[in-house]
């Protein structure tokens, strides 16, 4: 199964959760062995993986790639997630396909948009939705081993991109302030700054954070 959905304190995102059946279902149908490729912890440009780029970005048959080409083009997207370009967020009107959208995501993601209201702005909801998932996942694998200052940009940018979600309903309250409580503790050492970003972060989302109280119980 592809690496962009991780098990975590903050559970499974429903959004890239329906994605990712909907793939599944694409995957499964081509009967082939699911063998992931380890991601490395620094990204890697799509134009730095040797192969046919053409086919990869006209795919029009997914039944005839093999399951290599498959892990290979969305070990690239994937990684592309914590380039300069994921971490910028997508606008309407998106034209081509982000780096960080594999092929075969991109099907899937404008035949779901194609089927709701306001298909255009629909599509970029998914892709802003996708590139936050893979983007936490890549931090929460490789926070502790990247090198910091990218760890920090993917943080920061994770933080700016929760409210967003929250306000998308791809991601609920409780899960929200329990990735900016992960991602807080990792970046900030000093307890009272920690708790003063907690409070922060949290207000972002309609939280009311209490930093007395959060001192008094731990």
């Amino acid at each position: 199964m592809f690496s962009f959905f991780s098990s975590s304190t903050v559970g499974r995102f429903a959004a890239g959760l329906f994605v990712l059946a909907v793939i599944a279902v694409v995957l499964m149908t081509q009967a082939r062995d699911d063998t992931q490729p380890e991601a490395s912890a620094l990204p890697q440009s799509a134009s730095s993986v040797s192969g046919n780029s053409e086919r990869e970005n006209d795919v029009t048959s997914f039944e005839q790639l093999s399951q290599d080409d498959i892990n290979r083009m969305q070990k690239v997207a994937n990684e592309a997630a914590v380039t300069e370009q994921g971490l910028s967020v997508v606008t309407a009107p998106l034209r081509s396909r982000p780096d960080f959208v594999s092929p075969l995501e991109w099907s899937v993601l404008k035949q779901v948009a194609a089927s709701r209201d306001n298909s255009e702005q629909q599509l970029v909801n998914l892709v802003n939705n996708l590139r936050f998932n893979k983007q936490v996942d890549w931090w929460q694998q490789n926070h502790s081993i990247a090198p910091p200052a990218l760890t920090d940009r993917v943080a920061s940018v994770i933080l700016e991109s929760i409210p967003a979600r929250v306000a998308a309903e791809d991601l609920d309250v409780g899960q929200a302030q329990l990735l900016q409580s992960e991602i807080i503790d990792a970046m900030v050492i000093d307890a009272d700054q920690r708790q003063t970003m907690r409070q922060r972060e949290a207000q972002k989302i309609g939280v009311v954070f209490d930093i007395q109280q959060a001192k008094e119980g731990g």
